[in-house]
C-alpha cells in the first residue's frame, strides 16, 4: 500500500508541518534523541508492574518531563524561520477570514452546545450560506494548527479538553471562600466544617478536594500523560516517525506476551524475581492483575492487525506448482507478513490466556470494528485464507494448552452478578458519591477515602478503585468531568469521520487500527480501572496521539 506524499501546488507559498525543522545535523540529532526517549518510555513503563508503585510513577513523571523539555526547546530554538513566517501569514489570513463569518461559523462548538440545549432546533446548520462568500465558508472548519507563543502546534481538539481537565483538577486544590464552596460542593463544605469544629479550629476557606495531597499527586500524573500526548502528536510528521513509535509499542506488547507465557507454561509464575500471589492460573506478563495485562494487549492487537493487513496486501504470489507458490510467498514481503502473522497469533494467545472476560470480549469487538472500517473503505479485500488460517492456528494452540479455566470463568458470570458484593453494587454506591458531589466531585484520587462512607455492604476489603473508570471519574470530578468525557468522545468520533473521508492507504489503515484500540480501552473501562494504571494510560496517550497525527503532511495556503 503506497501513498503519495501531499505536495504544495506550484507557485504557492505554503506552510508545512513536515518542514518545520531544517535539514541540519542538530535538528536531526534532536529528533532522534526525542524519538529514542519516547521509545524508552514506551518499552520500560510496563516492566515494573505497570509502574503502579510511587517510585516508578515518579520515574515516569521525570522521564515525561525530560521528553517534553527536549521537544519544547527544539520547537523554540530549531524551528525554521521561513516556515514560521509562512505560519504567521497563514494564521493572520485565517483570522481575517474568520472575522467575516457569522458567530456560529467562527465558534462551531457553541453551535453544538446550543443545539443540544434546544434539542436541535437552534441554530440550524449552515443558515448563513446564502449571505457569506463560499470561499470564506471553507475556512469555517477547525484549523489543523494553533499558535503557542507564535509557534505552530497541531490542533487535534483534545488539547483544549486536556487543558480544561487539568484546570478542573487544579481548581479542586484551591482553597475557596465558604459561599463559593457551598455553591460548588455543599457536601464538601459541610465535611470540612464538621472536621474543623471537631478539631477546635476555624476556617473560612476550603479546597474542593477532600484529600488535596492525593489530588495533587493525580495532577502530576495527569500532566505526565498530557505532556506525552503533546510531544507525540507534534512529533509525528512523517511515516517513519509513526512506524517507529508504533513498532516500539508492539515490541513491548510482544515481550509482555512472551514473558507471560514463559512464566505460565514453566510453572515458575514470578515477575522478575517476585513470586506472584494472585492470578497464578493465567498469563499476566509483568502486570500484577490479569485484566490490566489484557487491556495492554487490547491496545496493541488492532495495531498489529493494521500492520499485518498492510503486509498481507503487499504479498505477491506467482508460480504454478505448490512449492513455487510457497517459495514466492515467503520472499521478502511474504517473510515479513509471516512474521507479523506469528506475532499476531502470539498476542491473540496472550489475550486468551489472560482469562480476562472483559479483555477477550472487548478485544474481539475492537478487532471486528477494525475489519468493518477497513472493508468499508477498501476496494480490494483480504483473502479469507489468511485470517481464517491465523484464527485456526490460534484456536488449535489454545485448545492444546488448555482453555478450561477460561470457559469456567465465563460460566461463573451469572453467579458473580447475584453475589451480595459484586461490581454492580460497587458501581451503585459510586454513583451515589457522584449524586452527593454533583458539580465538582470529591477530588481526583480521593475514591479510596470517600467510598467507605457511602458503601452499602460490610467488608474488610479496601476498595481503591471503583472498577469502572467512568463512574469513578464522575464521583471524583462531578458533572464537569461528564462534560469533558462526552466532549472527548465526540472529538474522537469526528476524527473518525474525517479519516473515513480520506483516500485509502497506509495512513488510513493505521488510523482505523488506532481508533479500534481506543475503542477497546473505552469499553474495557466500563468494567475495570485500566486507565488508572500508568503503563496503560501512557500507551493510550501514545495511540491517541498517533490517531490524531497526519504523517502525510498538512499545508496552509496563503
Amino acid at each position: 500500500m503506497k501513498e503519495n506524499q501531499d505536495q504544495p501546488r506550484k507557485g504557492n507559498a505554503l506552510f508545512s508541518f513536515r518542514n518545520l525543522y531544517p535539514e541540519n545535523t542538530l535538528a536531526r540529532m534532536s529528533e532522534k534523541a526525542l524519538l529514542a526517549l519516547l521509545a524508552i518510555l514506551i518499552l520500560t513503563v510496563p516492566l515494573p508492574f505497570g509502574s503502579v508503585s510511587p517510585f516508578w510513577l515518579l520515574s515516569l513523571e521525570a522521564g515525561s518531563a525530560l521528553v517534553f523539555l527536549i521537544w519544547f526547546m527544539r520547537l523554540m530554538f530549531l524551528s525554521d524561520k521561513k516556515q514560521l513566517e509562512l505560519f504567521y501569514k497563514a494564521q493572520k489570513t485565517q483570522g481575517e477570514n474568520a472575522r467575516k463569518l457569522p458567530l456560529f461559523s467562527r465558534r462551531p462548538y457553541l453551535a453544538e452546545v446550543f443545539r443540544v440545549l434546544t434539542l436541535g432546533r437552534w441554530p440550524r446548520k449552515n443558515p448563513a450560506e446564502n449571505i457569506v462568500e463560499e470561499s470564506l465558508l471553507n475556512h469555517s472548519n477547525q484549523t489543523d494548527y494553533f499558535s503557542l507563543f507564535r509557534y505552530p502546534l497541531r490542533n487535534s481538539g483534545l488539547e483544549k479538553i486536556g487543558l480544561a481537565f487539568l484546570a478542573l483538577v487544579s481548581l479542586q486544590l484551591i482553597p475557596l471562600p465558604r459561599p463559593i464552596m457551598m455553591f460548588l460542593s455543599p457536601a464538601g463544605a459541610k465535611y470540612y466544617e464538621t472536621a474543623a469544629g471537631l478539631a477546635g479550629v476555624q476556617r473560612s476557606a476550603f479546597p474542593i478536594s477532600l484529600n488535596p495531597y492525593d489530588t495533587f499527586s493525580k495532577l502530576l500524573e495527569y500532566c505526565c500523560y498530557f505532556m506525552i500526548y503533546l510531544v507525540v502528536v507534534n512529533t509525528v510528521a512523517r511515516r517513519s516517525h509513526r512506524r517507529f513509535i508504533l513498532i516500539s509499542l508492539l515490541i513491548s506488547a510482544t515481550f509482555q506476551a512472551s514473558y507471560g507465557f514463559y512464566e505460565f507454561l514453566s510453572g515458575h509464575q514470578h515477575i522478575f524475581g517476585f513470586k506472584k500471589k494472585i492470578d497464578t492460573d493465567c498469563v499476566t506478563g509483568s502486570f500484577i492483575n490479569h485484566n490490566h495485562f489484557a487491556a495492554y494487549l487490547e491496545l496493541s492487537i488492532p495495531i498489529m492487525i493494521g500492520f499485518w493487513t498492510i503486509g498481507i496486501k503487499a504479498v505477491r504470489i506467482s508460480g504454478n506448482s505448490i512449492s513455487a507458490r510457497i517459495s514466492s510467498a515467503l520472499e521478502d514481503q511474504g517473510a515479513k507478513a509471516l512474521l507479523k502473522t506469528l506475532l499476531l497469533i502470539l498476542l491473540g494467545m496472550g489475550l486468551l490466556f489472560s482469562i480476562s472476560r472483559s479483555g477477550i470480549l472487548f478485544g474481539f469487538i475492537s478487532c471486528t470494528t477494525f475489519f468493518v472500517l477497513y472493508l468499508r473503505r477498501s476496494r480490494s479485500k483480504i483473502p479469507a485464507f489468511y485470517w481464517i488460517s491465523s484464527l485456526g492456528v490460534m484456536i488449535v494452540l489454545a485448545a492444546w494448552i488448555g482453555l478450561r479455566p477460561l470457559i469456567q470463568d465465563f460460566m461463573n458470570v451469572p453467579e458473580e452478578l447475584t453475589e451480595e458484593i459484586s461490581r454492580p453494587v460497587v458501581w451503585k454506591d459510586t454513583f451515589i458519591i457522584f449524586l452527593k458531589f454533583t458539580l465538582t466531585g470529591s477530588g481526583f484520587g480521593t475514591f479510596k477515602e470517600v467510598f467507605p462512607a457511602f458503601r452499602s455492604f460490610s467488608t474488610n476489603t479496601v476498595y481503591s478503585q471503583a472498577h469502572n473508570d467512568y463512574l469513578q471519574l464522575l464521583a471524583e470530578g462531578g458533572i464537569f468531568m461528564l462534560i469533558l468525557i462526552l466532549a472527548g468522545g465526540l472529538t474522537i468520533l469526528k476524527r473518525l469521520r474525517r479519516v473515513l473521508s480520506e483516500r485509502m492507504g497506509e495512513t488510513a489503515v493505521i488510523h482505523f487500527a488506532c481508533f479500534s484500540s481506543l475503542l477497546a480501552i473505552a469499553l474495557h473501562s466500563i468494567s475495570d480501572f485500566s486507565l488508572q494504571i500508568p503503563a496503560i494510560a501512557v500507551s493510550t496517550a501514545v495511540v491517541a496521539a498517533i490517531y490524531f497525527s497526519n504523517a502525510r503532511g498538512e499545508y496552509y495556503a496563503l
